[in-house]
């Protein structure tokens, strides 16, 4: 039975794909200069559906670059702002040091 569902759209319309607690789901969308790529699985010890979200090279180009690993809900994280700044260390994203914020 389905438990993630992914969707996704370009030039050539919608697309969907379904993943079960034991499969989880991964997905990469990339450019010429690089990707992200998002992982969600379900960790059966804690009940809980998981993530990671992270940049990742593409055919040479971009960095590996962890954005978030965590429960996909119930952490709160600090705003993103202009220039792809943090809201609280003031760091290119990529070299940003601050922490999630357990909500």
């Amino acid at each position: 039975m389905a438990h993630f569902y992914g969707t996704l759209r370009g030039s050539r319309g919608e697309g969907s794909r379904v993943g079960t607690k034991s499969s989880g789901m991964r997905a990469t969308v990339a450019s010429w200069q690089g990707a992200v790529s998002v992982r969600l699985w379900h960790d059966g010890e804690a009940d809980t559906d998981m993530v990671e979200v992270s940049l990742a090279p593409w055919h040479g180009a971009g960095d590996t670059v962890p954005l978030y690993a965590g429960p996909v809900s119930g952490v709160t994280l600090r705003a993103i702002g202009a220039g792809g700044r943090c809201g609280g260390c003031k760091a290119a994203l990529r070299r940003c040091l601050c922490e999630p914020v357990e909500g």
